[in-house]
C-alpha cells in the first residue's frame, strides 16, 4: 500500500507565501481607497448634518446592520441621504460632521468614518505581509541551514525511535508528523537524539529504519534529519499494509 509522500516544511514557504499575496493585495487596495479619499476631499467641504433615522437589523447569520439616514444643508438646499458608516455612539437627533463634494451635494461622507477602510486594510494587509515576510525568511534560512550541513556537515545514519503528531499544525485538516531517532557514537560512548522537520511520513511505519542526519561536526546541536532517505527507502521496498 503505498504511503502518503512528502515534507509538510514546504508548506510553510507556501502558506507563508500565499499570507504575503493577500498582505500586498490588501496594501495595493488601502492605497487606492487613500487615493480616492484625498482626490474626494479636494472637492468636498464640512458641514454638519443631523442623524434623522437609524435603521437596525440583522442578517442570515445573526450579524447587526445599521442604515443611517441624515438631514443636512449645502448651497441654501436641505439634502437627505444614507451614509455607509455607523458609530456605536451615534443616535438619532445626533450632530455629526460630514464630508458634502461640492459639485455633487448629494454625494456625502461621514468625516469620522471618511479613513475607515484605508486604515482596516491597511492595517490587515500590514499583518498579513508581516506573517508571511517572516514565514518565508524562516523557511528559507532553515533551507540554507540544511544546504550548509548537506555540503559541510558530516552524514551519520540514526534509527528511528518513534515519533508524534504536531496537533498545532494542520493542513487540508490533516496533522504532520514529527520522527525521533537515535544515533549512538560507539568510539566515545555518546548518545544523540534527533527531531525531524515536519513530515507526511507517519514514524510507526519506519521505528528501526535507519535516516540519514546531517551534523554540524563541531556542535552536533546544529543538525538535519533527512526524512527523503526514508522515502528512498520505501520507493525501493514493496511494503504490505493489512491494517
Amino acid at each position: 500500500m503505498n504511503k502518503r509522500k512528502g515534507n509538510a516544511a514546504s508548506a510553510d514557504f507556501i502558506i507563508g507565501l500565499v499570507f504575503s499575496i493577500i498582505g500586498c493585495v490588501f496594501i495595493i487596495t488601502a492605497v487606492c481607497f487613500a487615493l480616492f479619499q484625498k482626490q474626494f476631499e479636494k472637492k468636498a467641504v464640512e458641514t454638519s448634518a443631523v442623524i434623522t433615522r437609524i435603521e437596525s437589523y440583522r442578517d442570515g447569520q445573526g450579524d447587526s446592520h445599521h442604515n443611517v439616514y441624515i438631514s443636512y444643508e449645502a448651497d441654501g438646499q436641505t439634502y437627505e441621504s444614507k451614509l455607509d458608516t455607523y458609530v456605536s455612539n451615534w443616535y438619532e437627533g445626533k450632530t455629526i460632521d460630514v464630508l458634502v463634494n461640492r459639485d455633487n451635494p448629494g454625494e456625502v461622507r461621514a468625516a469620522a468614518t471618511s479613513w475607515l477602510f484605508v486604515l482596516i486594510f491597511g492595517l490587515l494587509g500590514l499583518i498579513f505581509a508581516v506573517i508571511g515576510i517572516i514565514m518565508s525568511a524562516v523557511h528559507v534560512r532553515k533551507k540554507k541551514k540544511e544546504k550548509w550541513l548537506r555540503d559541510n556537515g558530516r552524514k551519520i545514519q540514526a534509527e528511528v525511535t518513534g515519533g508524534h503528531v504536531c496537533y498545532n499544525y494542520t493542513v487540508n485538516n490533516r496533522h504532520p508528523f514529527q520522527l525521533e531517532c537515535r544515533y549512538e557514537d560507539t568510539g566515545y560512548g555518546q548518545v544523540y537524539l534527533f527531531s525531524s522537520g515536519m513530515t507526511w511520513l507517519n514514524p510507526n511505519n519506519y521505528i528501526g529504519s535507519y535516516v540519514d542526519v546531517y551534523v554540524d561536526s563541531s556542535d552536533m546541536s546544529r543538525y538535519f534529519v533527512d526524512t527523503d532517505s526514508l522515502k528512498y527507502q520505501e520507493n525501493n521496498s514493496v511494503i504490505h499494509d493489512y491494517r
